[in-house]
């Protein structure tokens, strides 16, 4: 199997400063920030569609993919966070071609050979450690065929789906036991 750079592969576009963006649009702008990569992160259906003509633009789309610099994960953008400006905290990516987006996203967030080459790139100190765009241009991921990429991104994304309906599932199993706990208590103190 062939081994490619991700700059051989696709292209990033960095967010800016939001107050660079307000200076220059005096409109509200709404921005993306961590809560919304949240929101992106534990999405339930992700939308694919993306438009050549927003490929270097700061405004989102959905179906876009973007890295957050913080937490060194990617996520696709959802249609709640479309439309939103990218700020410094966040990378967008810009997949040329012959990279499966869910594969990418595999690798980017769960293989450990990237994260171990995430890790040799840090820069920084505490809790602002980043990569640099540079430093993600040089990570080298295998390349197989797009249907075995599609095969991969796909088990991946039922991976994802999962991991959020048992998050949900394990609230309302917490919210059940915590009410009939209080129940109990209410119950043994009345008597």
């Amino acid at each position: 199997m062939d081994y490619y750079q991700l700059g051989d592969l696709l292209s990033f576009t960095a967010g800016v400063n939001p107050t660079r963006l307000e200076k220059q649009n005096q409109e509200s702008l709404r921005f993306y920030d961590q809560a919304s990569f949240e929101s992106d992160l534990e999405q339930k259906s992700h939308t694919l569609a993306t438009d050549k003509l927003y490929e270097t633009s700061l405004s989102l789309v959905a179906g876009d993919v973007v890295i957050s610099s913080p937490s060194r994960l990617a996520t696709i953008v959802g249609e709640d966070n479309e439309g939103k400006f990218l700020t410094l905290n966040f990378i967008k990516v810009n997949i040329k071609g012959r990279l499966d987006k869910f594969y990418f996203l595999y690798l980017f967030n769960q293989s450990r050979d990237v994260q171990r080459q995430k890790e040799r790139e840090l820069q920084g100190t505490g809790t602002s450690m980043r990569i640099p765009v540079k430093s993600l241009e040089r990570i080298r991921i295998p390349l197989p065929s797009i249907e075995e990429q599609e095969k991969i991104g796909q088990a991946y994304k039922q991976l994802l789906l999962l991991q959020t309906q048992l998050k949900k599932y394990s609230q309302l199993l917490e919210a059940t036991v915590q009410t009939s706990l209080e129940q109990i208590l209410r119950s043994e103190s009345h008597e």
